[in-house]
C-alpha cells in the first residue's frame, strides 16, 4: 500500500448488523455512540456500505484538515480472493464522501467548537464531493460581521435582497478569503475566517433574532394531595388540596395565573394566589409584568405589588457576562498569549495583537479566589498580575446594570389586605470598575417615602458592600415617624486554605424606623383592629408585630486535609424594638465520606421567644447497598438526635430508586423517641412512579395509637394545534416534540419523559436564552423507524413553548446473508439493486451481511460484483426476516455487460 506524503491514517471498524436509526446519534454522546453513528450513517444515510478499510486524508498544519485524494489497496478488503480488486470503489478515494442534502454535524469556527445541527451540503464542482451550505441564521450564529462584508454578501447576509431566493450559501460566497472544510471521520465542518470579520462579542453570544418564542398554547400544571388520618384519642380526619398552575401563550405575551382548592370534611375553600401577564423586551433586556409581582429585595426590603414592573432579566445577557467577574485589561508589545488561572483552573487562554486588550467574558470558579493573569509575549517575556475576586453579593461588572421600575398598588397582605396605597418604585445598580459598584433606589406611597443608596467594593480580603436607608411613615394621627437602616455584608475566599466566609450580614435600624412592609402590616392591623401579640391596640407603632433593632448572621466553610470531609460554622442574633428577648442560633458541624459512606454530626444552640432555650445534637450516615455495580441506586441511612427539651429521636431507613431510568422510588422507615416514657415506635412505607404523563406518591405511617395515609400526584398538560398532550410538570421554559410514528422513543433530557402514541412529547424543562440540546433516544424502538436526527438544538426565549419537529420515516429494513456456492464471502462494498427499479437498497458488508432499507415491496435483487458480474437473489418472506439473523442466499454469479 503507497502512502503519499502528508496522509495520516484511520481505521474504521463496522459490524455486520446494524439498526435503522439516523446517523446524528453521534450528537447523542460523541464518546459513546461515534462507531454506532458512523455505522448509521455509512449504512443508511448516505447509502454507503458498511466497509472497514483504511481511510486516508491529508493531514495540515491549518485547524482544518485540507481534502485531497487518497490511495488504499483494494485487496485490503475482506472478500474471495479474485474479487478483492473487482468493485469498483473510486467514489470512495476522496477524503470528504459525504452525499448532497442535510447532514448533522458539529461545526467549528477557527478551531472552536460553536453549533451542533444540520447543515445542507450542496454539489461541488463537476466530479466534486458535495460542500457544507450555510443559511442566514446559521452564519449569523457564527457571528460573521455583515458590515465587513462585500455589498453582495452583505446585503444577503442582511435579508436586504427581496428577490434572493437562496436558501444557504457556501461560506467563500459570502465571506471571500474563507473556508469551510468538512472531516467526516469526526463529522465536523472545520470554518476557516479571518477575525476581521467576526463581531466581537463574546463566545457564547447568542443574538436576540435567534430566540425562539415558541407556539401560541395553552398549558396547566395540577399538584394534588389526599390524606387521612386516624387516632384513637382525636377520632378520625380527611382532607383535600389541589393546586392549578395555568398559562396562555399568544405571541410574546405569556398569562398565568396561580390558585389553590383546599378540602376537608366539612368546607370547601378555593382562594386566587396569582394573576399577571408577562412579555419579554429584548432591545432593553427586560421583562414586562402587568398584574401580581414581588419587587425589591436588591436595593430595599421587598414587597408584593399589583401593577407595572419592568426589571433587567440577567438571563439575556451571554452566560460568560452574568454574575461579577474582573474585567482583565492590558497592553501587549507583540501579538501575546494571555492566560487566566483560577488556583490551579484555566479559565481562558487566548492569543491577543498587539496594543491594548480587554477580556470581559471570564467565567469564575465559586465565589471567591484571585485570578493569576499571565501575559506572554511572543519574544518569551513574561508578566504575570493578580486580580482580587471574590463576589460580594451586590458586585457587577464593570458597565454591567440590573435596574427596576414599578408602580401600583403594594399588596403586601394578599387579597384579604384593607390597605393597599398606591405607589412608585425605581432602583438600579452599575458597576463601574473591577472593584466599585453602586446602586440605590426610591420608593413613594401615599403615607411612606423611602430612599436608599450603597455601594459594593472588591478588596483583597474579600467582598464589602454597605447601604443606608432613610424612611418616613406618615401614620394616620399627621405624627412623622422618620429613621434609617444601615446595612453591612461581607463575603471572602482564602484560597490558600479553602476558607469561604459568605455572606456575613449586620444589620440596624433606629427606632423609629418602619420597611415599606412593616408600615402596610400596621396600617392594615389598625383599618382591621387587630390586636397586638402582647394584647394592646394594633395600631401603636411601638408594639405591633416583630420590629427588628438589629442583626448579625455569620457563615464559614472549611474544608479539611483532603479526603477527610469539611467542618463549618453558622449563627445569627436578632434583637427587637418592641419585645426584650433577643432571638439567637447557632451551629457548628463535620461532614464527611469515606468509601461511599457519607456521614455527619452537628451541634447547635437556640433561644427564641416562643420555644425557649434548646440544645441539640444530631449524627447521621447514609450507606450504599447491593454494591457500586448495581443498576438500582439503594440506601441504608440513619440518623440519631437529641435535644435537651424534648429528649431524643432515632430513624433507620432504607430509600432507593429501581426501573431501568430510576422511575420508581421507595423508602421505609422506623422511628422511635428516647429518654422519654411511654413514646411508641413509629413505622412507615411510601413509594412514588415517575411516569411520561406524571408523578403519582402515596404512603402510610403510623403507631400503636394513630396513623396516617396520603396519596399525592403532580404533573403537567399542554393545549396546542394538534390536541392535548399530557406529561410531567412543566417548567417556565418548555419543548414540545412532534415525531410521527415515534411512540415509545425516549426523551432524555428528563427521567420518564417519551413520545407518545400520537407521536407527541413534552421536555418539562429547557433554559431560557442558551443553546439546549433534546437528545432522542431510538434504542428499543422499532428497527423499521428512522429519525432523521435524534439531537436538536434550541435557543427559547422564557416562558416560551418552543416546537420540534422531527421528521422520521418508516421503511422495512432486512439483513441478507449472501455467499458463493464454495462459502466465500461477496466482495466488501458491493452494491445492492433492486431489480425492478433499479433502486440502490444497501451494500454488502463484512461476512457478505447486507443491511438493506426499503424492502416491503422487493421481491428480488440484484448484487453488482465488478468487472461486468453480478448475481441475483430471491428475497425471503417478510417473516424469513424477523429475529435480525438474515437468510443465507447463493450468489450465482453472470455477465450484465456494460452495467
Amino acid at each position: 500500500m503507497r502512502l503519499l506524503d502528508g496522509l495520516r491514517l484511520k481505521y474504521l471498524e463496522f459490524p455486520s448488523a446494524m439498526q435503522s436509526v439516523g446517523h446524528s446519534d453521534y450528537g447523542v454522546a460523541r464518546k459513546q455512540r461515534r462507531p454506532q453513528a458512523l455505522r448509521r450513517w455509512l449504512s443508511i444515510r448516505a447509502g454507503l456500505p458498511a466497509f472497514g478499510f483504511c481511510w486516508l486524508h491529508v493531514a495540515s498544519a491549518a485547524p482544518a484538515p485540507v481534502p485531497n485524494y487518497a490511495e488504499y489497496d483494494a485487496r485490503m478488503l475482506w472478500g474471495a480472493a479474485r474479487d478483492k480488486d473487482s468493485v469498483d470503489l473510486s467514489r470512495f478515494e476522496r477524503g470528504n464522501i459525504v452525499a448532497p442534502g442535510l447532514q448533522f454535524v458539529d461545526v467549528h469556527l477557527n478551531g472552536e467548537p460553536r453549533l451542533k445541527e444540520q447543515v445542507r451540503f450542496v454539489e461541488g464542482a463537476v466530479g466534486g464531493s458535495a460542500l457544507p451550505c450555510f443559511s442566514r441564521r446559521q452564519l449569523k450564529e457564527l457571528r460573521i460581521a455583515a458590515r465587513s462584508l462585500p455589498e453582495k454578501g452583505r446585503k444577503w447576509l442582511d435579508g436586504i435582497v427581496p428577490t434572493e431566493s437562496v436558501e444557504c450559501r457556501k461560506i467563500d460566497d459570502v465571506v471571500p478569503e474563507a473556508s469551510a472544510i468538512y472531516e467526516f471521520g469526526e463529522q465536523i465542518v472545520h470554518v476557516v475566517v479571518p477575525q476581521a470579520n467576526l463581531e466581537t462579542s463574546p463566545d457564547d453570544y447568542i443574538p436576540a433574532a435567534l430566540w425562539d418564542y415558541g407556539i401560541d398554547s395553552a398549558r396547566m400544571n395540577y399538584s394534588w394531595n389526599v390524606s387521612h388520618s386516624h387516632s384513637d384519642k382525636g377520632g378520625e380526619s380527611t382532607s383535600g388540596f389541589l393546586q392549578l398552575d395555568a398559562g396562555l401563550n399568544l405571541g410574546r405575551w405569556r398569562v398565568r395565573h396561580t390558585s389553590v382548592l383546599m378540602a376537608g370534611l366539612d368546607d370547601v375553600r378555593y382562594q386566587e394566589q396569582r394573576f399577571y401577564v408577562q412579555r419579554n423586551i429584548p432591545d432593553l433586556n427586560s421583562t414586562l409584568t402587568v398584574g401580581e409581582a414581588f419587587v425589591g429585595g436588591q436595593v430595599m426590603d421587598a414587597f408584593g405589588m399589583k401593577g407595572l414592573l419592568l426589571r433587567t432579566d440577567d438571563r439575556m445577557a451571554p452566560p460568560s457576562l452574568r454574575g461579577y467577574a474582573p474585567v482583565v485589561r492590558g497592553i501587549a508589545r507583540t501579538s501575546a498569549k494571555v492566560t487566566i488561572k483560577q488556583g490551579d483552573v484555566i479559565l481562558r487562554q487566548q492569543t491577543v495583537p498587539p496594543g491594548a486588550f480587554e477580556i470581559r467574558d471570564i467565567k469564575p470558579i465559586g465565589h471567591g479566589g484571585d485570578l493569576d493573569v499571565t501575559l506572554e509575549e511572543s519574544d518569551g517575556q513574561k508578566i504575570v498580575n493578580a486580580l482580587p475576586f471574590t463576589a460580594a453579593p451586590q458586585l457587577l461588572r464593570p458597565g454591567f446594570g440590573r435596574y427596576w421600575l414599578a408602580v401600583g398598588q403594594a399588596a403586601g397582605l394578599g387579597r384579604s389586605a384593607a390597605y393597599e396605597p398606591a405607589f412608585a418604585y425605581a432602583a438600579g445598580q452599575r458597576g463601574f470598575t473591577n472593584a466599585l459598584t453602586a446602586y440605590g433606589g426610591l420608593l413613594t406611597a401615599k403615607d411612606y417615602t423611602a430612599v436608599s443608596g450603597g455601594g459594593a467594593v472588591a478588596t483583597r480580603l474579600g467582598g464589602i458592600s454597605a447601604d443606608l436607608t432613610f424612611a418616613r411613615n406618615r401614620r394616620a394621627d399627621s405624627r412623622s415617624l422618620d429613621g434609617a437602616s444601615l446595612r453591612l455584608a461581607f463575603n471572602s475566599f482564602m484560597p490558600s486554605y479553602g476558607t469561604s466566609v459568605r455572606l456575613t450580614g449586620y444589620r440596624y435600624s433606629t427606632g423609629r424606623y418602619w420597611s415599606f412592609s412593616e408600615a402596610l402590616q400596621l396600617e392594615d392591623a389598625r383599618r382591621q383592629n387587630i390586636m397586638s401579640e402582647y394584647g394592646k391596640q394594633a395600631w401603636s407603632p411601638w408594639t405591633h408585630g416583630d420590629r427588628q433593632r438589629d442583626r448579625f448572621e455569620i457563615n464559614l466553610d472549611q474544608p479539611l486535609v483532603p479526603g477527610w470531609g469539611r467542618m463549618f460554622v453558622s449563627g445569627s442574633s436578632r434583637r427587637y424594638w418592641n419585645r426584650p428577648s433577643t432571638d439567637t442560633l447557632y451551629q457548628m458541624g463535620y461532614s464527611g465520606s469515606r468509601r461511599g459512606v457519607n456521614f455527619s454530626v452537628s451541634l447547635g444552640r437556640a433561644f427564641q421567644h416562643n420555644a425557649g432555650k434548646f440544645s441539640e445534637v444530631m449524627f447521621s450516615i447514609t450507606v450504599p447497598l447491593f454494591g457500586s455495580g448495581s443498576t438500582h441506586s439503594n440506601y441504608l441511612s440513619g440518623w440519631v438526635s437529641s435535644r435537651s427539651q424534648s429528649g431524643g429521636q432515632a430513624q433507620v431507613e432504607v430509600s432507593g430508586a429501581a426501573g431501568s431510568r430510576r422511575q420508581i422510588n421507595y423508602n421505609v422507615f422506623s422511628s422511635r423517641q428516647f429518654l422519654r416514657t411511654g413514646a411508641p415506635a413509629t413505622f412507615g412505607l411510601s413509594a412514588g412512579y415517575q411516569g411520561s404523563i406524571g408523578n403519582v406518591y402515596g404512603g402510610i405511617s403510623g403507631g400503636s395509637d394513630s396513623w396516617q395515609a396520603n396519596l399525592n400526584g403532580a404533573g403537567g398538560l399542554l393545549i396546542h394545534d394538534d390536541g392535548v398532550i399530557f406529561g410531567q410538570t412543566l417548567g417556565e421554559t418548555v419543548a414540545l416534540v412532534s415525531a410521527e410514528g415515534a411512540g415509545g422513543v425516549q426523551i432524555e433530557n428528563a427521567d420518564g419523559a417519551r413520545i407518545n402514541s400520537r407521536g407527541f412529547g413534552l421536555v418539562p424543562y429547557l433554559s431560557p436564552y442558551v443553546r439546549n440540546q433534546v437528545l432522542l433516544d431510538p434504542e428499543g424502538s422499532s428497527p423499521d423507524l428512522q429519525l432523521e436526527s435524534s439531537n436538536h438544538e434550541v435557543i427559547p426565549a422564557a416562558g416560551a413553548v418552543v416546537r420540534i419537529h422531527v421528521k422520521t420515516s418508516r421503511a422495512r429494513s432486512a439483513l441478507l446473508r449472501v455467499h458463493y456456492l464454495n462459502g466465500a464471502a461477496l466482495p466488501f462494498g458491493a452494491e445492492v439493486r433492486d431489480v425492478a427499479d433499479g433502486r440502490t437498497l444497501g451494500f454488502v458488508g463484512q461476512g457478505g451481511t447486507a443491511f438493506l432499507r426499503g424492502v416491503e415491496r422487493v421481491k428480488r435483487v440484484r448484487i453488482v460484483l465488478g468487472k461486468g458480474r453480478a448475481c441475483e437473489v430471491e428475497l425471503p418472506s417478510p417473516k424469513g426476516f424477523e429475529g435480525g439473523e438474515g437468510m443465507p442466499s447463493i450468489c450465482a454469479p453472470f455477465a450484465i455487460g456494460g452495467l
